[in-house]
């Protein structure tokens, strides 16, 4: 793949972790085998917690670290075998941010109320073995990985852009384009 690491928000429920554990471990091995990288990495402490109760969890602080994640994420894939409200919460907000979404289950595709929703942003699939689940991931990284590459841009242009990126929570291309988009607006 060429291009800079395309930073990806990985998001999946926790509830049957003993089932959805070995196929989260395997999406972000082929993430990092595609030079891509993981915004937030909850899935191990998420495991850990699995035998406490939700209500002893800080659901606050889950929602906000997720969103906060989905901000600086390039690409969003879901988990959404076990899917809730949450996921269904996040895959919003992505389309909302114009960011590609894959949307990946073990069950047919057909039941699922999301296959409803009609998006060229959204692509949903299923599969049954991590063998498929790489196949499908490495494809959907390598189509989403193109439109990261870095422009040709002077040193402190980059610097500026990393910085703002890490300070507004925004894509350095959002702030590219807030930047023309101003510009526009004043001529």
């Amino acid at each position: 793949m060429s291009g800079i690491a395309t930073r990806v928000h990985l998001t999946g429920s926790s509830r049957n972790p003993a089932e959805d554990l070995p196929y989260l471990r395997q999406i972000i091995s082929t993430v990092h085998e595609c030079q891509g990288s993981i915004v937030l990495n909850w899935i191990e402490t998420a495991h850990f917690k699995s035998k406490d109760s939700y209500a002893t969890w800080d659901w606050n602080d889950i929602v906000n670290n997720n969103v906060d994640a989905l901000k600086r994420a390039h690409v969003v894939i879901i988990e959404g075998t076990s899917h809730g409200l949450l996921q269904g919460y996040q895959l919003a907000l992505a389309l909302e941010r114009r960011l590609p979404v894959l949307f990946l289950t073990r069950e047919s595709i057909d039941t699922l109320p999301i296959s409803g929703i009609k998006s060229r942003l959204l692509l949903i699939k299923a599969y049954k073995t991590t063998a498929d689940l790489q196949k499908v991931i490495t494809k959907f990284m390598e189509a989403n990985s193109q439109a990261f590459e870095q422009p040709p841009l002077s040193e402190t242009t980059r610097r500026f852009l990393k910085n703002q990126a890490l300070v507004t929570g925004q894509t350095e291309a959002a702030i590219i384009d807030q930047v023309i988009q101003e510009r526009l607006g004043r001529l």
